[in-house]
């Protein structure tokens, strides 16, 4: 608490510390551009499947996993909580719990994929909307770890430049 009895503020933007130094700049920057990028992709991905729900049912249960109704419901939900997080993703609103979502949604797929690849089964992923392609499974299974690498190192710099941003107001607070 100030002395004039006002509640200091205790943390800071992550504008405040990307005007800080160079390297917290371009982490910044490159973690907007990044979230685009990421979170572009997840709404994209959504679309295709939410446009055509049946074709990716199909998909969904050539993994042999869900039976009726569940695969169902996947079908339906799935592609509606992918376009909702990459939204937030690419406006930054709830942004670390959108990650954490995607990321965990990528964990999922690779456990999937990695299982129907071992059983030996024919899958078409459904991971962009319809194709008529056998899946190749060392193709999914790098997309898939790539992408959750950069949903982790979107969260790491987020918590970085979060915690470098409390720092710098805390010290500001000292020197006051």
């Amino acid at each position: 608490m100030a002395s004039d009895g006002s509640i200091e503020k205790q943390t800071a933007s992550l504008d405040d510390v990307a005007s800080q130094s160079s390297a917290a700049r371009a982490l910044y920057w490159g973690s907007i551009v990044g979230s685009i990028l990421f979170g572009g992709s997840w709404v994209y991905a959504g679309i295709l499947k939410a446009r055509d729900p049946i074709i990716f049912l199909d998909d969904v249960r050539s993994f042999q996993i869900l039976g009726d109704p569940w695969a169902a419901w996947l079908a339906l939900g799935l592609p509606w909580l992918e376009i909702i997080c990459g939204l937030a993703v690419v406006f930054r609103r709830f942004y670390l719990a959108s990650l954490t979502i995607l990321s965990g949604l990528l964990g999922v797929f690779l456990i999937a994929i990695v299982s129907a690849w071992h059983r030996g089964l024919d899958i078409t992923c459904g991971c962009f909307g319809k194709s008529d392609n056998k899946t190749d499974y060392s193709e999914v299974i790098t997309r898939d770890i790539l992408l959750l690498l950069c949903s982790l190192a979107l969260i790491g710099i987020s918590v970085w430049l979060g915690k470098m941003a409390t720092k710098s107001v805390r010290d500001a607070a000292r020197q006051a």
